[in-house]
Protein backbone atom coordinates (compact mmCIF):
# COMPACT_ATOMS: atom_id res chain seq x y z
CA UNK A 1 0.00 0.00 0.00
CA UNK A 2 2.76 2.54 0.77
CA UNK A 3 4.61 1.95 -2.42
CA UNK A 4 0.68 3.39 -4.09
CA UNK A 5 0.21 5.97 -1.89
CA UNK A 6 2.70 9.03 -2.98
CA UNK A 7 3.30 9.00 -6.61
CA UNK A 8 4.52 12.68 -7.25
CA UNK A 9 7.86 12.37 -6.99
CA UNK A 10 8.03 9.08 -9.45
CA UNK A 11 8.25 9.83 -13.41
CA UNK A 12 8.44 8.15 -16.34
CA UNK A 13 9.40 4.01 -16.20
CA UNK A 14 9.35 4.46 -12.69
CA UNK A 15 6.01 5.79 -12.52
CA UNK A 16 5.09 3.16 -15.36
CA UNK A 17 5.88 0.56 -13.67
CA UNK A 18 4.73 1.21 -10.02
CA UNK A 19 1.21 1.57 -11.99
CA UNK A 20 1.55 -2.08 -13.37
CA UNK A 21 2.27 -3.35 -9.80
CA UNK A 22 -0.75 -1.35 -9.03
CA UNK A 23 -2.52 -3.26 -11.59
CA UNK A 24 -0.90 -6.51 -10.63
CA UNK A 25 -2.10 -6.02 -6.82
CA UNK A 26 -4.93 -5.03 -7.19
CA UNK A 27 -5.73 -8.20 -9.47
CA UNK A 28 -4.36 -10.29 -7.04
CA UNK A 29 -4.62 -9.37 -3.43
CA UNK A 30 -8.19 -9.73 -1.52
CA UNK A 31 -7.26 -6.82 0.86
CA UNK A 32 -8.74 -4.25 -2.08
CA UNK A 33 -11.67 -5.93 -2.13
CA UNK A 34 -11.82 -5.05 2.13
CA UNK A 35 -10.85 -1.31 0.92
CA UNK A 36 -13.17 -0.82 -1.40
CA UNK A 37 -16.05 -2.54 1.12
CA UNK A 38 -14.71 -0.02 4.25
CA UNK A 39 -15.09 3.05 1.17
CA UNK A 40 -18.30 2.44 0.18
CA UNK A 41 -19.53 2.10 3.79
CA UNK A 42 -18.05 5.31 4.78
CA UNK A 43 -19.94 6.88 1.85
CA UNK A 44 -23.35 5.75 2.99
CA UNK A 45 -22.61 6.34 6.29
CA UNK A 46 -21.97 9.85 5.64
CA UNK A 47 -25.44 10.35 3.47
CA UNK A 48 -27.09 8.38 6.66
CA UNK A 49 -29.27 11.08 9.22
CA UNK A 50 -29.65 9.92 12.64
CA UNK A 51 -31.98 10.25 15.07
CA UNK A 52 -31.65 12.25 18.40
CA UNK A 53 -34.05 10.53 20.24
CA UNK A 54 -34.52 7.68 22.64
CA UNK A 55 -34.36 4.04 20.46
CA UNK A 56 -31.24 5.14 18.76
CA UNK A 57 -29.67 1.61 18.89
CA UNK A 58 -32.83 0.03 17.42
CA UNK A 59 -33.76 2.59 14.75
CA UNK A 60 -30.09 2.02 13.76
CA UNK A 61 -30.39 -1.32 13.11
CA UNK A 62 -33.62 -1.46 11.64
CA UNK A 63 -32.16 0.88 8.40
CA UNK A 64 -31.73 -0.88 5.14
CA UNK A 65 -27.94 1.29 5.57
CA UNK A 66 -27.40 -1.04 8.64
CA UNK A 67 -28.59 -4.21 6.68
CA UNK A 68 -25.93 -3.49 3.55
CA UNK A 69 -23.04 -2.86 6.46
CA UNK A 70 -24.01 -6.50 8.08
CA UNK A 71 -23.68 -8.13 4.64
CA UNK A 72 -20.87 -6.02 3.79
CA UNK A 73 -19.05 -6.95 7.17
CA UNK A 74 -19.49 -10.40 6.68
CA UNK A 75 -18.11 -10.52 3.01
CA UNK A 76 -15.28 -8.69 4.85
CA UNK A 77 -14.95 -11.16 7.69
CA UNK A 78 -15.46 -14.41 4.74
CA UNK A 79 -12.55 -12.70 2.75
CA UNK A 80 -10.10 -12.10 5.59
CA UNK A 81 -11.07 -15.48 6.63
CA UNK A 82 -12.64 -14.67 9.55
CA UNK A 83 -15.99 -16.20 11.42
Amino acid sequence: MRTFEDLSEKQGHKLIATLHDFEESYSSESEWDVYEAIAEMIEEAEDVQLPDDVGFRNRVRDLPEFETYEQRRSKIETTLGGQ
